[in-house]
Order: C-alpha cells, then sequence, then structure tokens
C-alpha cells in the first residue's frame, strides 16, 4: 500500500510539473524520492510560460535638427518599413492595421 500511494504522489507531481512547462520526467522522480514535499514544492514554483504577453516598449529618439530636415518618404517606403516592424515585433497587429489604413488612404 505505501508503493502504490509514493507512485501516486510521484504521477501527481510530474502532471503539476506538466501544466507549469517543467520537466515531467525529472518531477517524476522527484515525486517518487520525496512524495507530498515534492508535490508541495512543485505547486509553488512559477510557470516557466508567461500567462500573459509581456508588452514591450520602444521608446523613440527625440528628432534632432539633423533628423527633422530629413525628405519625408513616399507612403510605399513607410509601409515597407512599417511591415519590417511588424515582423520584427516592434509594434503590435492593431498599430500595424491602424498606421496601415492611414498610409493606404493618403495613396
Amino acid at each position: 500500500m505505501f508503493i502504490v500511494v509514493w507512485i501516486i504522489f510521484a504521477f501527481v507531481t510530474a502532471a503539476i510539473a506538466e501544466s507549469k512547462q517543467r520537466s515531467v520526467l525529472g518531477w517524476f522522480f522527484v515525486g517518487l524520492l520525496f512524495g507530498i514535499f515534492a508535490i508541495i514544492a512543485i505547486a509553488v514554483q512559477p510557470s516557466l510560460v508567461p500567462t500573459e504577453p509581456v508588452q514591450q516598449i520602444v521608446y523613440a529618439p527625440h528628432p534632432g535638427p539633423a533628423q527633422q530636415a530629413q525628405p519625408t518618404q513616399s507612403p510605399i517606403q513607410a509601409l515597407e518599413q512599417l511591415g519590417n516592424l511588424h515582423q520584427q515585433g516592434v509594434i503590435t497587429e492593431a498599430e500595424f492595421l491602424t498606421k496601415k489604413q492611414e498610409l493606404l488612404n493618403r495613396v
């Protein structure tokens, strides 16, 4: 009976580890060795994958006199640059679609 309970502890520990994106096999053996203490240990561990997407804030430098004197780029060039920023993850899908529509309205 004691062995059955210890194996159940191992499976429960592995299941909790899987839900937290941790090593299932490793935590199975930890659960097999330490039983209820392993369940408590994995229960308090944070998940390796964040539950909410992390929003990156990108600060643009203040335009100096040299940057302000540059000629305005065409809407096509602006669309290409906007697409690159979107692919790199610098701007969100909503920002991309809003700015894209503004640029298409200028054409």
